[in-house]
């Protein structure tokens, strides 16, 4: 049985691929939405091995099925029920062998021209990537916007932690940086299935997930069929849903009706409709969210640590130790895989807490880092057996050992304990240790096209948050918390030579807020001064996120 699509081509409906919505076709072998026709395998001994079984022991093998669930008879026929998908994905899901150009990028203009105005739009973004992954374009519009904060389980050990209260913080951030009210936040993992059932009460009558790719929209649909398994289908029209029959267990059933999920970015290629219980929603294309041009990751990391990346768990992200680094006048460098180089000042004594997967090395400066993941690829080694001693710890390829290929993000002036932000790599907790003492400004080294963002600890601000937001049992006290001072930064990209970084930050932050004077803080006081002295809170100088 197929399921068919809701696109309608010349008075017939056309099939649908089951994991990226294409309609398919088997006339064009190289074409989108190729598919090839499933045929059954053929095996007349197994056949007559079966038949014997009937006639010997059939009232026996009854009560086993029984006992011990369906038979490998019962069991193709329910395969036989899977709606089909097309090649690209069966490739891509089965084999992981994929063409990058078949997964091409959406706009939001794109996959905006099917949400209807009047729409309730779910906004879906990463919770540990934050800032990044929220759109003010989305959260700005004139559509109703609810924002769900996806893969808690990246930053917080149990759901416990993530209470519901600490959407005052995100109500009262989005309110003072980009003035718009939004009091719907809902925080899940569709991994552990944790607060799903609150996903599923908050959601409308008629739902439209909006993300960017990777978010965990699929993922969710999924988590969501779990929790009302036979209530919940995969819908061929508006109003009609697939047939199935009655007596399919629920994994079958989850077989028939899931949506496709893969880590391979812009997996989705058409809008697919779901029924949850008597609520539809609908599954759109992630499109891209980022402001630059985006990091070829296919080209410049190795396969099969992109394979990793994409699949890190709560285990990657939250059992790591940190990592001590004292900075050097030399430049001395921490580093994953030759994907960045974090860079403290030189004095300073670090901890580092790496939330991505691989090992971490510390290299004498950028430079040795860089010669390293050349001398891993030069004809003295060979790289497949790994000759050189480092091989298994670099991820990258040749053409990131070239300093050109990276961009300087200098930090804006910290006290305590950051976490840098990397878009679909990762995030590093950075902790100043020692006596309090300024002595430079902490930088980044990351590749061209992948943004960075800074923030206070997430763990920190929302205990706070819950603890202001109890205290008064009012977001008054909460929004009192982001007037004070900012939470979130972007980095300040410079030239690798620039020799001045504090000052070159301030010329760089007056050019950002030049359009809204009202985000500009301490501009009256001495920077040097102000950094220089150990302060009873924060001050976050020159912390400006541009959305």
């Amino acid at each position: 049985m197929l399921r068919r699509s809701l696109s309608v081509v010349f008075g017939r409906r056309t099939i649908a691929c089951k994991s990226c919505g294409i309609e398919l076709q088997n006339k064009i072998k190289d074409g989108p939405g190729y598919f090839v026709t499933p045929q059954k395998a053929i095996r007349p001994a197994a056949k007559q091995l079966e038949l014997a079984k009937q006639l010997l022991y059939g009232e026996r093998l009854r009560i086993e099925k029984q006992l011990t669930g369906p038979d490998r008879n019962t069991l193709e026929k329910w395969k036989e029920l899977v709606p089909p998908s097309c090649k690209r994905c069966m490739d891509a899901l089965h084999h992981n062998r994929y063409d990058t150009a078949e997964f091409p990028e959406h706009t939001l203009e794109d996959v905006g021209k099917g949400v209807p105005r009047d729409a309730v739009v779910y906004h879906i973004a990463p919770l540990w990537q934050f800032p990044m992954g929220l759109d003010r374009r989305v959260l700005q519009s004139s559509k109703k916007v609810c924002v769900l904060f996806s893969k808690i389980d990246m930053v917080v050990q149990r759901p416990s932690h993530m209470p519901q209260d600490v959407g005052a913080f995100f109500q009262s951030l989005l309110y003072h940086d980009l003035h718009v009210k939004i009091t719907n936040f809902r925080f899940f993992s569709a991994l552990k299935q944790w607060n799903i059932q609150t996903v599923r009460n908050a959601l409308s009558k008629e739902s439209y997930l909006l993300g960017g790719p990777n978010a965990g929209k699929s993922s969710l649909i999924n988590a969501l069929m779990r929790t009302v398994v036979y209530e919940s289908r995969r819908l061929v029209s508006s109003k009609q849903s697939s047939a199935t029959p009655a007596d399919l267990p629920p994994k079958a059933h989850l077989d028939i009706h899931s949506a496709g999920v893969s880590t391979i970015p812009n997996f989705t290629r058409q809008p697919q409709q779901y029924d949850i219980k008597g609520k539809i929603i609908h599954d759109v294309p992630g499109y891209r969210t980022s402001k630059s041009h985006t990091f070829d990751f296919n080209s410049m990391i190795q396969k099969d640590y992109l394979l990793r990346l994409r699949k890190s768990d709560s285990k990657t992200y939250l059992t790591k130790k940190y990592t001590s680094i004292n900075g050097t006048e030399s430049g001395r460098c921490y580093t994953v895989g030759g994907l960045f180089y974090y860079v403290p000042p030189a004095q300073t004594i670090n901890q580092v807490t790496r939330y991505m997967p691989g090992d971490p090395q510390k290299f004498q400066s950028i430079d040795k880092g860089l010669e390293v993941v050349r001398d891993v690829y030069s004809d003295r080694w060979d790289k497949e057996t790994g000759s050189h001693p480092l091989a298994e710890y670099i991820h990258v390829n040749p053409a990131l050992g070239d300093k050109n290929s990276f961009v300087r993000h200098v930090i804006p002036p910290f006290q305590g304990t950051i976490e840098i932000v990397m878009r679909d790599v990762g995030y590093l907790r950075v902790v100043a240790t020692g006596s309090f003492k300024f002595l430079g400004l902490h930088e980044i080294w990351v590749p061209k096209g992948i943004e960075v963002s800074v923030r206070e600890p997430l763990t920190d601000v929302f205990r706070t948050t819950i603890e202001a937001y109890r205290d008064s049992g009012s977001v008054a006290n909460v929004a009192q918390m982001i007037i004070k001072r900012p939470y979130i930064s972007s980095t300040y990209p410079m030239a690798h030579n620039e020799t001045d970084p504090l000052a070159k930050m301030r010329e760089m932050y007056l050019e950002r807020t030049a359009s809204n004077l009202s985000a500009r803080r301490l501009m009256n006081r001495d920077p040097l001064e102000l950094i220089s002295q150990k302060q009873k809170e924060r001050v976050n100088l020159y912390w400006h996120y541009c959305w």
